[in-house]
């Protein structure tokens, strides 16, 4: 350690005093942050399903869920809606049926005694697929056409962000939600203390990790601005899950390299993703003498583990060299493919970093944030899955029918 980084530390420790200002949401108890459920998706849109539901047991009625759509269809005012407030006012939402998951779209209402679904995708950290909110409306038209319902369809995201399907799908923001919970519980006076409670853990944990408390940012502001040769010495030696599961599975390939004929070699690894080839691979594509190429090795095709927080992981090959005609005759296979291949190409040719199969899941996304200690049991059987069955069953699948 240099000696400023030491110094800087010392100051650090005899300055402690300093995070009393942060004590207010250290020492705050929040069912969410004690069990960890911030930052699942799942886990948020299982909420706004029972929030949303008039008939659930929070005894809040349509307070939050009418709440919610009004002030939707008001940010949105702009856009061509099936339905103005004057038509959410007359809604019933007792006559509501709200499914998850159903189609794959997140939350999904329907009234038939209205003839109206609203249908709402929730995105807080994973980004939208190809398509996807035009494949979702295209679903939910196929059973419930326009000419006979009203079709609502709500993108709701951190801070507001478009659908690709932008023409159809209405922006929507976490501050709504906070400020439809508020509403609800000021409005319902006889609000029992357990739900009460709940919904305040629930917005406290809302505006501390989905959005950004403007107090809390600036204190932590002061402190870095302060101590910032401290706090970021402290952060780069800082033990964290990510990199625990890496190295771990990092090990694993390479102390399996040989009995499943891989080529591994940590300067093609970083944290966030692990990379390696077969023997196969390497003799369809092989390496060229060029490490500005490709993934600055030479190498033209891949198998790739992204590892990154709030999505799960799994394993993927993908082209970098996309002038190889072998490169290109495998992407054309595995479009033609895709079940196979587990992997749908929509480009007419392969593009650099195009992914030409996708494997099942390593570890989801809730596993990615458990310790090393609690997963590895589960990684050490997907891992054995994956190279005693998939690998070689797509290998050869590709040796039979890639005009090598």
């Amino acid at each position: 350690m240099k000696e400023h980084e030491k110094s800087s530390l010392e100051e650090f420790l005899l300055d402690i005093d300093i995070l009393d200002k942060l004590s207010k949401w250290i020492n705050e108890v929040n069912f969410f942050e004690i069990t960890k459920t911030t930052n699942k998706e799942l886990i948020h849109s299982n909420i706004l399903a029972w929030l949303f539901n008039s008939n659930e047991n929070h005894n809040l009625k349509d307070s939050v869920v009418r709440a919610f759509i009004q002030k939707v269809v008001k940010l949105n005012v702009d856009k061509n809606i099936m339905l103005n407030n004057f038509d959410v006012f007359m809604l019933d939402f007792d006559s509501f049926t709200v499914k998850r998951e159903w189609k794959n779209i997140d939350i999904f209402m329907i009234s038939e005694e209205h003839k109206t679904t609203i249908s709402i995708e929730n995105k807080i950290y994973a980004v939208e697929r190809e398509d996807q909110t035009l494949d979702y409306r295209k679903k939910v038209e196929s059973l419930y056409p326009n000419n006979d319902y009203k079709n609502l369809y709500i993108y709701l995201t951190r801070e507001g962000e478009k659908a690709s399907d932008e023409e159809y799908w209405l922006i929507a923001d976490y501050p709504i939600i906070i400020e439809a919970i508020n509403q609800a519980i000021n409005k319902n006076i006889n609000i029992s203390s357990t739900v009460k409670v709940i919904l305040e853990n629930y917005v406290s944990s809302l505006r501390r990790n989905i959005l950004m408390d403007n107090e809390l940012v600036k204190i932590c502001g002061e402190i870095y601005k302060k101590h910032k040769t401290a706090l970021d010495l402290i952060y780069e030696y800082r033990p964290d899950n990510l990199s625990n599961i890496s190295e771990y599975i990092m090990n694993f390939i390479e102390e399996n390299a040989l009995k499943y004929n891989l080529t591994f070699e940590r300067k093609d690894n970083k944290k966030s993703i692990i990379r390696f080839t077969t023997k196969y691979i390497e003799s369809i594509v092989p390496k060229i003498n060029d490490n500005t190429f490709g993934w600055g090795n030479g190498k033209g095709l891949m198998y790739e583990i992204p590892l990154y927080s709030n999505n799960y992981s799994a394993c993927y090959l993908v082209i970098s060299n996309v002038s190889d005609e072998k490169c290109q005759n495998l992407y054309d296979l595995s479009k033609a493919n895709h079940k196979k291949f587990n992997i749908a190409n929509r480009s007419s040719s392969a593009k650099i970093w195009s992914r030409v199969f996708k494997s099942s899941t390593i570890l989801e996304k809730e596993q990615i944030e458990e310790s090393i200690d609690e997963i590895k049991d589960i990684i050490n059987k997907k891992l054995q899955h994956l190279f005693e069955k998939e690998i070689p069953k797509l290998e050869e699948f590709i040796h039979l029918n890639l005009n090598e």
